[in-house]
């Protein structure tokens, strides 16, 4: 059997159900390591990109907006448009004192080198950095819940307006309006 150096694979799971796919997917991944062979994959999943790649290079409208590993690209995107193109993520308004970034949500430890003249930045979240809790007399709404088999994708409305989303296991549902 040929074994080449490089392989194109452009869209090469995209007309399969979602079972065979995640099990090619794995196989394709163990195969193309286990030969060393250096692949070029061409996706518009996400999901794919992130699971078969050990570097990730996003793009937009025909620029390169982003390279990295998969876990960079997720975590520390450098766009708001690499942000929204690989997961879910919401952004809230926030502002700097000190070495702490406040907002709606609380307060958190700056992370990363920012500029000394900006104090007001925008934060990504996260559907799955979002973790709440209901109680009684809290300011945080559940307005929507979406039911995904082993998750279910919360809708919260934050006291100034903004809503936010949080993924949890579909083991408890907490009900609208809570």
């Amino acid at each position: 059997a040929p074994s080449p150096k490089v392989m194109l694979l452009d869209e090469p799971f995209s007309s399969l159900d979602a079972d065979l796919r995640d099990e090619l997917r794995h196989e394709t991944k163990w195969i193309l390591k286990e030969k060393g062979t250096t692949t070029i994959l061409v996706t518009h999943e996400q999901e794919e990109a992130l699971s078969l790649s050990d570097r990730v290079g996003v793009l937009n409208n025909g620029k390169l907006e982003q390279v990295g590993t998969p876990d960079e690209i997720y975590h520390k995107p450098r766009s708001r448009f690499v942000a929204d193109f690989v997961g879910k993520a919401d952004f809230v308004h926030g502002w700097i004192e000190g070495s702490l970034v406040i907002c709606d949500l609380g307060m958190f430890p700056l992370n990363g080198d920012i500029p000394d003249e900006v104090r007001d930045v925008e934060l990504m979240i996260r559907t799955d950095d979002v973790d709440f809790t209901v109680e009684p007399g809290g300011n945080t709404v559940v307005i929507e819940a979406q039911f995904l088999g082993a998750q279910i994708l919360y809708k919260l409305l934050l006291p100034d307006g903004k809503a936010i989303h949080s993924i949890k296991p579909s083991t408890k549902i907490i009900p609208v309006g809570s």
